[in-house]
């Protein structure tokens, strides 16, 4: 069983975006979160007219309402928005960082990876990592040793690693 907490710091906004492009979904989202948004995910729908619309849900704190408004309304043309206000729901992730050895193609790397984890009270486990780690290990430290992994993988050897290490 896993210990769930509560939340409620932040608020979800639900707003209905039109007249941009998918092009500008992407520099939308990372406007919002460089300014606090925590996430900010996109559906396609249909509006008024039968326009296609891009219906966002922002997950932002409370107190950071004042700097996520202002680029809704004066770069993208918002008039209105639906503040869902309940709380968040969530597990206790754990990050750690585990010395890995791999061996691949006769090759022996000794890496540092950083990585959370998810643990249930029956044992139950499930690792994560980074995708900015893992992308960059592949850009740069194998390809420096000549090792060609797909990204699924690089990610499935680290995680086997970790997991043979983890102790609780």
């Amino acid at each position: 069983m896993l210990s769930v907490y509560r939340s409620k710091k932040n608020i979800l906004l639900y707003v209905c975006i039109d007249r941009i492009t998918g092009e500008q979904t992407g520099y939308l989202a990372q406007k919002l979160i460089s300014n606090g948004a925590s996430n900010v995910n996109f559906l396609t729908g249909l509006g008024k007219k039968g326009r296609v619309v891009y219906i966002a849900f922002i997950d932002v704190k409370k107190d950071l309402l004042d700097k996520i408004l202002p680029i809704l309304v004066f770069e993208f043309n918002v008039t209105g928005w639906y503040v869902i206000s309940d709380y968040h729901e969530y597990v206790e992730v754990k990050e750690e960082k585990e010395e890995i050895d791999l061996k691949i193609n006769d090759k022996n790397i000794k890496l540092w990876v950083p990585f959370k984890f998810i643990r249930d009270n029956g044992g139950k486990v499930l690792i994560l990592l980074e995708h900015d780690y893992c992308s960059k290990l592949l850009e740069t430290t194998l390809k420096e040793w000549q090792i060609d992994l797909t990204y699924c993988e690089l990610s499935s050897l680290l995680k086997n690693e970790i997991l043979k290490r983890l102790t609780f």
